[in-house]
């Protein structure tokens, strides 16, 4: 009589085990059910900026970077790839650098953005593709606005509309980034333009208007040190002083004047007029 008595209190306990299962998988499919087609259905989109700022984006309308999400009135909040809306603003509005979905319970989506702007420009056929610091491909204009760079000697495969650049030689990708990490590091700033287009004479531009060559890329780090004790010693005789700077020796400076016109591709942020045109397909430059 106890075996049998055990056995039924086992088959019991197995019983409700089974059956509070069965419940917990229905409940769940209830909640996925309810909260995929029922609730938190989206009936209000907002777009912020990361800022604050009641001015959501210097070169979009909120109205535009909601189209460029995809996102409709009715759709559930928690079915949305939050990723791929990102990707897909990013891509179709340049401009924007970044973006974060949150999701403000119970129907509203806010769509966090961030401008990004040109830090690097490549001429082409008299006008200039402009990338980002990520070297994302943000649009075509006839000038450089002011904080970009100009690069020189640095050829690209692969220059479309929105997508991240693609270099065309790794080997100039390489020197091309330790040249502007470098000079990050090493506190030389309002460069203006980056020239490896001689590994042998390697030059940066600063302010358009102060030339600094450095020759190779060997002891950087003591030529930048070097230049940049130079230059501010320079300034200080004249602020408005327009020389080439040589420091292919490490050791040693050699300052001369510039008498080549000043360069023209920058202009002032303010009176830089930003078009936004179709730039589907941008050429390659090479």
């Amino acid at each position: 009589m106890a075996q049998q008595q055990k056995a039924a209190d086992r088959k019991s306990v197995k019983n409700k085990i089974i059956t509070t299962a069965v419940v917990c998988a229905i409940l769940a499919v209830v909640a996925y059910v309810l909260v995929t087609f029922v609730f938190f259905k989206i009936e209000t989109i907002q777009v912020v900026s990361v800022s604050g700022d009641s001015k959501v984006s210097d070169y979009y309308t909120a109205d535009e970077i909601i189209n460029a999400s995809e996102i409709d009135i009715g759709d559930n909040m928690f079915r949305l790839s939050a990723d791929k809306i990102s990707a897909e603003i990013q891509q179709e509005l340049p401009y924007i650098g970044s973006v974060t979905i949150k999701r403000k319970i119970p129907s509203t989506l806010n769509i966090v953005v961030e401008d990004t702007s040109p830090a690097y420009g490549i001429e082409s056929n008299g006008s200039f593709i402009l990338l980002n610091s990520n070297y994302k491909v943000l649009g075509i204009e006839d000038y450089l606005p002011q904080g970009a760079a100009k690069i020189v000697g640095v050829e690209f495969s692969s220059l479309d509309h929105g997508k991240t650049a693609v270099f065309a030689d790794e080997s100039d990708a390489n020197r091309f980034r330790t040249l502007v990490d470098s000079c990050a590091q090493g506190g030389l700033t309002n460069i203006t333009k980056y020239d490896i287009e001689n590994i042998a004479n390697i030059n940066v531009v600063i302010n358009s208007r102060i030339t600094i060559i450095f020759g190779t890329m060997t002891d950087l780090t003591e030529k930048l040190s070097l230049a940049l004790k130079t230059m501010n010693k320079e300034l200080e005789n004249n602020p408005d002083v327009h020389i080439i700077i040589n420091i292919t020796d490490s050791e040693r400076s050699y300052v001369r004047n510039d008498t080549s016109p000043l360069e023209e591709d920058t202009v002032d942020y303010e009176e830089y007029s930003m078009r936004q045109e179709t730039t589907d397909n941008l050429v390659a430059v090479g």
